[in-house]
């Protein structure tokens, strides 16, 4: 029974793709770019009109893809559907940018193309922090949704304070006693009021804190804080979750209009995403030449033995060949019998990520020495 499924991008985790390199073959891919609804049945037909024409693709294996064709619709949204079909996985994932069409039938599915949408649609929370009301955020580069918080989790200040208010509080309290009038109820300050009132502060945020962590306690998204300039450094102070963005969006939250508390929070969350990518680019640079590699040849024969660690392709390259495993023998742009050429950039990129290395595709004016692909090796 295949497995089936409809994700969008941002919904795929890192194992479900994983999931998607231990596919048995033949697989096939197909990439829909959706500018309309009619315009995308057509491809789809098409596609599988010239799967039917290939020695790989029998009835049984196409019919899903048939069904999906009566029954295509944009429920999920998005600017592109890219279908994975295999004997054993039937996996339909919408873009939300555009990619352009295609049909492959390999040993693999061509993942390629879906990688920088997959990296480049990232996860993040947003905690706006504010007196008179906390919310978290969920959000991704294109939206933002609030997220409902635990059960005892207080929502503002007031309302955590009210309970535990400390006894030297009513102290400071006009009793309202005979002759004091209007005086009743009123706060005599102090020269530590504001000590105090930070230290409440910090006990109001580590109970919103406990809230939050239970919320992320099972997802590795980073975290960035919105709020008052002096409220910032009291939250961090406290705060246990590891993957908090430093520093934060200064700025009343509910004061901060038109999607600006959101445009903000990823400005500061963007350099979190890049940084396994400084790390894996700077691990190239520095790494000895015995442990790296610009040439296709030795790198796809690496992928197929496990050893990359880090594998970077160009986003226009292409390395088209067959590898035969029972030898290692790599050949470009021809046929082995018994081999189907396919792209074997992509199949490096499927066999380092099937081995737990990164897969990272980028411009080429960010390659190492601009090569169409580049990796660093774990031995």
């Amino acid at each position: 029974m295949a497995l089936q499924r409809t994700e969008t991008a941002e919904a795929l985790k890192p194992l479900d793709l994983k999931d998607l390199t231990a596919a048995k073959p033949p697989c096939i891919t197909v990439r829909l770019p959706f500018e309309s609804l009619d315009a995308a049945r057509i491809r789809l037909r098409n596609a599988i009109r010239e799967l039917e024409e290939t020695a790989h693709a029998d009835r049984g294996l196409l019919e899903p893809l048939r069904e999906l064709e009566a029954g295509l619709s944009r429920e999920r949204g998005g600017e592109a559907l890219v279908l994975f079909r295999s004997p054993d996985v039937f996996t339909s994932i919408w873009l939300k940018k555009p990619i352009g069409e295609g049909v492959t039938v390999a040993d693999h599915f061509c993942i390629r193309h879906i990688i920088p949408q997959l990296t480049g649609e990232q996860k993040f929370y947003v905690l706006a922090l504010a007196q008179k009301g906390v919310r978290l955020l969920r959000c991704t580069d294109h939206s933002a949704e609030e997220v409902p918080l635990p059960a005892g989790t207080p929502h503002t200040y007031d309302e955590w304070f009210a309970p535990v208010k400390p006894d030297h509080v009513q102290d400071n309290m006009a009793s309202g006693g005979p002759g004091e009038g209007s005086m009743k109820g009123v706060m005599f300050t102090t020269s530590t009021d504001r000590e105090d009132k930070d230290e409440y502060l910090r006990h109001f945020y580590r109970a919103v804190e406990k809230g939050i962590r239970e919320v992320l306690r099972s997802d590795p998204a980073p975290l960035v804080l919105a709020g008052v300039e002096y409220e910032l450094p009291i939250y961090h102070e406290i705060d246990t979750y590891e993957r908090t963005v430093a520093g934060g969006v200064q700025g009343a939250p509910d004061g901060l209009k038109g999607g600006e508390l959101h445009a903000r929070a990823l400005e500061l969350v963007r350099p979190y995403f890049e940084e396994p990518l400084r790390k894996a680019l700077e691990s190239f640079e520095n790494m000895a030449p015995e442990r790296r590699s610009t040439t296709a040849k030795e790198i796809v024969k690496a992928a197929y033995d496990g050893r990359v660690a880090h594998l970077f392709l160009n986003e226009t390259g292409e390395y088209r060949g067959w590898f035969r495993e029972a030898t290692g023998e790599v050949k470009g742009h021809g046929k082995s019998e018994g081999v189907a050429e396919e792209d074997l950039l992509n199949a490096a990129a499927v066999r380092t990520l099937a081995s737990g290395g990164n897969v990272f595709v980028l411009p080429g004016a960010r390659m190492p020495n601009g090569a169409p692909a580049a990796a660093v090796f774990r031995w």
